[in-house]
């Protein structure tokens, strides 16, 4: 009657009142640190690094063990995202900010990524070697043949008996999402048994028989182009009342979408797809599982470009390399705050004038430092004259350096202060960490409202150079301010 505590969970025949104990508590204390990292001024960096470690750490053991509502899957991830952005709407849909760097992303991750990963790794413990008491459990609720072959399949979760326990079947449900969909890419999988794509009846199939005796794809069916006879299979242990599903295979061999698949046949059985490349199994683990996750929201972007992206496009009327622009801070080195404001301005989300005005914040969306023009963007980094005096300043400094590890040519627009310099030449890292610092002391004076000047960006840059560890950037970065 009463809640047990085993292994750090409640256990209970009145599950709501489980749950309750599982998640309530820790829920609260949830909200009670994020509103203590609330106040400090965090970056996004920041930010979902608190929330990975000290967020979604406390739901991981109760996720790989038990069932998790829908409920509290999106209660969690709705204060996460409030303290991401502050009590604010999202700025950037969930999908990408969840994202690979070179993606656009911050790597963000979320109850529902917690509860997949948690539960697949669940599964992937199932298929070791290991033997252990509660797989007994598992196989006696699935009512699945060789449930081992069939995890490892391209298998339908539609197999599953109705009376399977919820857990058992999410488990399941996970597995099938980051296995099954990831390896769609490696073109038609030619295996034959619990292959969802290999069906009689309109259902998927599988003989214990056919398979010990050594028919595991279409192309076993065939020995240099000639089919094997069917005593061949009875003399390897294969029965007489299988020839009928023997010749059944052998007809649905003859379609052309696995006949052109007979000659270099694609058997992944036991492996996965991870960024475009096969891996065992055996060697899965969660970080794997969750670039998987990532990866397939990815699909749903590539599709469906964020309304940023297609601004750019459309505003430079040219197709930008996106996955070299995504990563320039990461690959200059530089903080967190740096980073910050890049990917603000990336994402269209940095609050201007015109924002402001417009959501009543301001009385009037006119530039801070010309006091001529309405403050968007575009005109706050680069169009506004007294910016662009500021550049052209920058520039010819950095144009006159004559030393040997400044080959790069500063020439100043908008598209090369939004997006930096694209060329291959080594020192354009150190041209693109100056136009990095360059944007995020502009937002700093007109956060401070002070009109920027290049000697004042010379001692900005004197800051910054302490905090960095690369000596060969901070060495050409220290001779431009010198």
């Amino acid at each position: 009657k009463h809640p047990i505590r085993l292994l750090g969970i409640y256990l209970s025949y009145d599950v709501e009142k489980a749950m309750k104990l599982n998640y309530d508590d820790k829920i609260d204390k949830l909200k009670l640190q994020l509103h203590w990292w609330k106040s400090r001024g965090l970056t996004l960096t920041g930010k979902i690094l608190i929330i990975k470690a000290l967020g979604l750490s406390k739901f991981s053991l109760l996720a790989s063990l038990s069932h998790t509502p829908d409920y509290y899957i999106n209660c969690v991830n709705s204060y996460l995202y409030e303290f991401l952005w502050n009590g604010k709407t999202d700025r950037v849909r969930r999908c990408k900010i969840k994202q690979d760097y070179a993606n656009g992303g911050l790597r963000m991750l979320d109850m529902s990524d917690v509860v997949t990963a948690s539960q697949t790794m669940w599964v992937k413990r199932y298929l070791d070697t290991v033997s252990r008491d509660w797989k007994i459990f598992f196989e006696h609720y699935c009512k699945i043949k060789n449930l081992g072959l069939y995890l490892r399949s391209n298998f339908s979760i539609t197999d599953l008996p109705d009376t399977i326990p919820s857990y058992y079947k999410e488990c399941i449900q996970s597995w099938e999402k980051v296995k099954c969909k990831n390896n769609d890419q490696f073109g038609l999988q030619t295996s034959i048994w619990y292959n969802k794509d290999v069906q009689i009846d309109n259902r998927s199939i599988y003989n214990d028989n056919l398979f010990t005796c050594g028919i595991w794809t279409f192309s076993d069916l065939y020995e240099n182009s000639a089919l094997v006879p069917f005593n061949t299979w009875i003399n390897r242990g294969a029965k007489v009342g299988d020839h009928l599903l023997w010749r059944s295979l052998v007809k649905l061999s003859q379609k052309p979408e696995i006949k052109r698949h007979l000659s270099n046949d694609i058997y992944n059985i036991g492996y996965i797809c991870v960024n475009r490349k096969l891996i065992s199994i055996d060697s899965l683990n969660e970080s794997l599982v969750k670039d998987v996750i990532r990866m397939n929201s990815n699909y749903y972007l590539k599709n469906k470009p964020c309304k940023a992206m297609r601004r750019y496009e459309e505003m430079y009327t040219q197709t930008i390399d996106w996955k070299n622009v995504f990563l320039l801070s990461q690959k200059c080195g530089n903080d967190n705050f740096n980073r910050d404001v890049q990917y603000k301005i990336l994402n269209r989300i940095i609050a201007t004038n015109k924002l402001l005005h417009q959501i009543g914040v301001l009385a009037s969306p006119t530039c801070n430092f010309c006091n001529l023009y309405s403050q968007d963007i575009e005109h706050m980094f680069f169009n506004c004259y007294e910016i662009k005096n500021f550049w052209f300043s920058v520039a010819h400094l950095w144009n006159s350096l004559n030393t040997n590890n400044v080959t790069c040519k500063f020439v100043p627009c908008s598209y090369s202060i939004t997006f930096g310099c694209m060329l291959t030449l080594s020192s354009c890292v150190d041209l693109n960490c100056v136009i990095l610092y360059g944007k995020e002391f502009i937002y700093v004076s007109r956060k401070n409202e002070v009109l920027p000047t290049l000697s004042m960006f010379k001692n900005f840059m004197t800051e910054k150079c302490k905090m960095r560890k690369d000596n060969d950037t901070k060495e050409v970065l220290l001779s431009f301010i010198e």
